[in-house]
């Protein structure tokens, strides 16, 4: 009788390592899986060292989806639309809210209303899509705005002591940008002092603020005026607001402002796209003399499904951008679609059932269920999983 050969020795531990790291980011459900291979697999991708060993390898968090608000009953509404396996249950006490900005894994929400001529009774939520925790945040100081909006971020990502991979539960701030006349005032929010700061003026900006989402870029945050004329830039270090102008080129369609949206670039710069005809325009900020450069054009006409003349109903507009990841969200038709800046890549996302999605907040964070943030009960079905296969 033959010997039956003897079973095949196991891979070492660093090599299985190697192995996991490549797992797709934005399949938040692969490391479950490879947990349940066998018993040394479950411990690794248990262990929280492998979990942030992990996140440093792929470095930039996946999309996991976006939000948009739309119409449902005369009244908004804050939809999340996922692009992974990552699901986010809807979220009731967000009707009559709309997304405002993400970052650092955490979602901006808002419902501001006209109370008096000229003043704004602000009630602005943060919350997290993983954990769904939601904080209402106190109103801040007084405040007569013509326009206004906002961004959130770590408490430390104005002096890069985090590395954003996992501060979900960390402290947060909020930066609030608004205009009165031809001034422009910040207020700062701050999750562990509870309160707002008192507002800070600058210089003279003779617009109003539009309502697009910001771009980080080191310790500067970038906000795009209602033209598209001129760029807000908020510095956290000196703690103070000053205006820049675009040149005149970028600025000549009257339709202007739904055609630019505020990015970064790979080498982490201030970029800019727009649209010029049937052009995705990439225009990216020089560090030294801060003129603006293009460095990328893509031909919208062979990627789109489009009857080749310009008019109201095949008009391309810019809702979004994802920051760190190269993707821009372009609404034409009533599809929502992505283009990715590296690759080209051209993917249709949602179909609105009306085209008015006017802006699209993308969500970026790394999420394993059962090991980072889920709900409890998901929490408690992978982690016995896990328990039985390491003491068996």
């Amino acid at each position: 009788m033959q010997t039956p050969p003897p079973p095949p020795l196991p891979l070492p531990e660093e090599l299985v390592e190697n192995i996991l790291f490549r797992l797709p980011p934005d399949s938040p459900a692969s490391l479950i899986r490879a947990g349940v291979v066998c018993k040394l697999w479950c411990q690794l991708v248990s262990d929280p060292v492998f979990q942030h060993r992990f996140r440093e390898f792929h470095r930039s968090p996946p999309m996991l989806g976006f939000l948009y608000d739309h119409d449902y009953f005369n009244s908004r509404i804050t939809r999340f639309v996922p692009t992974s396996a990552f699901f986010c249950r809807p979220h009731t006490g967000h009707r009559g809210m709309r997304p405002c900005d993400s970052r650092h894994g955490r979602v901006l929400l808002h419902h501001a209303y006209p109370k008096y001529r000229r003043t704004f009774v602000f009630d602005i939520v943060v919350w997290d899509p993983i954990t769904d925790l939601r904080l209402e945040l106190p109103q801040p100081p007084p405040a007569h705005l013509d326009s206004w909006t906002a961004a959130v971020l770590c408490d430390a990502a104005h002096n890069g002591a985090c590395n954003h991979l996992d501060c979900h539960g960390g402290p947060f701030t909020v930066v609030l940008v608004g205009t009165r006349g031809d001034k422009i005032f910040s207020y700062i929010y701050s999750s562990e002092a509870g309160s707002w700061s008192g507002p800070t003026s600058a210089t003279v900006l003779s617009d109003h603020v539009s309502w697009k989402r910001s771009a980080l870029v080191g310790n500067l945050l970038y906000f795009v005026s209602a033209s598209s004329k001129r760029i807000i830039e908020y510095d956290f270090s000196m703690q103070k607001v000053s205006v820049t102008n675009l040149p005149d080129y970028m600025c000549k369609n009257k339709m202007c402002e739904a055609l630019v949206e505020l990015t970064t670039t790979a080498d982490n710069r201030l970029g800019l796209t727009r649209v010029e005809d049937y052009r995705l325009c990439l225009w990216s900020r020089e560090v030294d003399d801060a003129r603006w450069a293009l460095s990328k054009v893509i031909d919208l006409g062979k990627l789109l499904p489009l009857d080749g003349l310009w008019t109201w109903a095949t008009k391309l507009y810019l809702v979004g951008s994802a920051e760190g990841v190269g993707v821009i969200f372009l609404m034409v038709k009533g599809e929502l679609y992505t283009i990715d800046l590296r690759s080209d890549r051209l993917t249709m996302v949602h179909l609105a059932q009306r085209p008015c999605i006017d802006m699209v907040v993308p969500y970026m964070s790394f999420y394993t269920p059962g090991i980072s943030y889920c709900s409890p009960n998901e929490r408690y079905r992978t982690n016995a999983c896990l328990f039985v296969l390491k003491n068996n």
